[in-house]
């Protein structure tokens, strides 16, 4: 069996809605959105990927999945380069800035 990296997932815009929408405002500000580029263990090239941190961990909402995982170990399993980290407020002005859900302070090879 050859396993073939997933490519074109929902992470950008799956995080930032819950981000917007499902965190409480009185809890966003403890939150971070964050962009960044991670390796992929199967085919060992960096891609762009989102997820959100809070508290010392990792929740990723990306294509239907519920992933809560410590920060640490997070960075680690996804080999995570290179981190901009968004507050809510921030993720308002460059949702109106560039129209889309992401990235937005850097190009991601894929």
């Amino acid at each position: 069996m050859t396993l073939k990296p997933k490519l074109n997932g929902d992470c950008y815009k799956a995080n930032a809605k819950y981000f917007l929408y499902e965190v409480k405002p009185s809890q966003a500000i403890h939150w971070k959105l964050c962009h960044g580029l991670a390796i992929n263990r199967v085919d060992g090239k960096p891609y762009g990927h989102c997820w959100l941190e809070y508290d010392g961990m990792v929740i990723d909402k990306s294509n239907g999945l519920e992933v809560e995982l410590p920060i640490e170990m997070y960075y680690d399993i996804g080999n995570i380069e290179k981190v901009y980290k968004y507050t809510v407020k921030e993720v308002r002005e460059k949702l109106i800035k560039f129209e889309h859900w992401g990235a937005w302070d850097y190009s991601p090879p894929r």
